[in-house]
């Protein structure tokens, strides 16, 4: 990582990190209108339980759903996610 990101990220972190947890409330709210069971996962789930909360330094949210649901999820998430989010696979978005 450069040293400019770096930077850039320690000085942004919990501005990042709030609004990293306002996109996992979007995916919780879809998540439970279509009945999808998701989990945290990683670092994610290791800040929760030891920090309660994010990891200090960590810049990313981690989930994980089972592959059967995946379809359903990405079709609601493409009608769901409010303005300004997007869902991203290797069928929207080959590279």
């Amino acid at each position: 990582m450069s040293n400019e990101l770096t930077t850039y990220l320690d000085r942004h972190r919990r501005a990042v990190q709030l609004k990293q947890l306002g996109i996992l409330k979007a995916i919780d709210a879809i998540c439970l209108r279509h009945g999808i069971d998701y989990w945290l996962d990683g670092g994610t789930i290791l800040g929760a339980v030891r920090h309660g909360g994010f990891i200090p330094w960590d810049d990313d949210i981690d989930i994980a759903m089972r592959l059967d649901d995946l379809p359903r999820f990405v079709e609601a998430a493409r009608r769901e996610l409010p303005e300004g989010l997007y869902i991203q696979t290797p069928d929207t978005d080959p590279n």
